[in-house]
């Protein structure tokens, strides 16, 4: 199994796992067992997600357990795949379409500038360098 399938399917599952947690109006003990049951994993629909995400559940069910008793879905992304399953650490994932950064045109940046001037700061060179001189 392939790390970054790993830490996908756990980022993945935890979105899924925030979704359910957030729809559920309690986090009783029967509720928390259904959702780490292994259901959940059923939904991926390749196969190396879904033996990723049973693997996940079988070795990290105490912890994903005692995070979902806490109640606390804020950044459950960060604490399961991160901090409790070491899954995504060390991953550098790949953005998709919607993650990438936005790029700037010349006409943007001056805009931001112009909006912002209170705030922007332009260096000055102290003397005018000949570029001979650099090296």
């Amino acid at each position: 199994m392939q790390r970054a399938t790993y830490c996908e399917t756990c980022l993945e599952t935890a979105k899924e796992i925030k979704s359910v947690m957030g729809k559920a109006s309690s986090y009783e003990s029967d509720f928390i067992e259904h959702v780490l049951s292994g259901a959940m994993c059923q939904k991926h629909q390749q196969e190396d997600k879904r033996t990723s995400c049973n693997n996940l559940f079988e070795t990290h069910y105490d912890k994903f357990r005692a995070e979902m008793l806490r109640g606390n879905s804020e950044q459950l992304e960060m604490r399961l795949c991160f901090e409790l399953s070491l899954a995504c650490v060390g991953i550098k994932r790949q953005q998709t379409g919607a993650e990438k950064m936005p790029t700037f045109e010349e006409d943007d940046i001056r805009a931001l500038l112009h909006t912002n001037k209170d705030g922007v700061r332009i260096a000055n060179p102290l003397a005018e360098m000949n570029h001979k001189d650099e090296l």
